[in-house]
């Protein structure tokens, strides 16, 4: 949500949802409420109040961030990994100062600036590194994570889409990320299509098969 009320409405149709399917959202919730960070550190109050209003309703926080390296954060890889991974912790630590075990995942999404243009380069391959890098820190924290799938630079169904698609979701997957969001996005992440969904569904099945490998078991048995 971007707003107050718009948190509130998204939780009002939620929450009219659960109760028509007499769904119990404190075991299964039907939504995860992002928390925005402004690069570089910065929190505006009221993320904070729809961080809070999240946390009443018992749905989990997921921390938003995407630093842009020669930007919004230093240019070079680790350098924005730093400062990724502070920004990732302060929705972490502001939900368990309001509730204790409150679950919150831990998530980035940082990007490349092009020093050229001036332009932010979301699906650059360094996005790899920042999945991986992601990924270990959060199982060191012992903390669950999220992520957006990946998308492609060409808003165009092509082999470079295909390609890219495919790199950020083997990340993700062989990393152990445990939510893979933002499927269908295309066009340097501004735009998004039911073709690319497609799509990507597809290539989240190959990506997470060939992230579990040969089990030694099935080779001896041969099944």
């Amino acid at each position: 949500p971007d707003t107050v009320e718009n948190c509130l409405d998204w939780i009002d149709v939620a929450q009219k949802i659960t109760d028509s399917a007499a769904h119990d959202q404190h075991t299964a919730p039907l939504l995860s409420i992002a928390m925005a960070v402004i690069s570089p550190l910065f929190i505006n109050a009221y993320n904070i109040t729809i961080m809070r209003l999240a946390i009443e309703s018992g749905y989990p926080i997921l921390s938003t961030g995407c630093p842009m390296a020669g930007a919004t954060s230093p240019f070079s890889v680790m350098g924005t990994f730093v400062q990724a991974n502070c920004e990732a912790l302060l929705p972490v630590l502001i939900t368990q100062l309001f509730k204790s075990g409150h679950p919150v995942l831990y998530g980035m999404g940082p990007s490349i600036t092009d020093m050229r243009t001036g332009t932010d380069q979301y699906y650059r391959i360094e996005k790899m590194l920042f999945k991986v890098m992601a990924n270990q820190m959060g199982q060191y924290y012992q903390l669950p994570t999220s992520g957006e799938a990946g998308g492609s630079l060409t808003h165009l169904y092509d082999m470079q889409n295909g390609a890219e698609s495919m790199s950020f979701l083997l990340a993700s997957l062989t990393g152990g990320q445990n939510i893979i969001g933002g499927l269908g996005s295309l066009g340097n992440a501004n735009g998004m299509s039911s073709e690319q969904i497609i799509m990507q569904c597809a290539l989240v099945d190959m990506a997470g098969y060939l992230s579990r490998g040969i089990s030694m078991e099935e080779l001896v048995s041969g099944t």
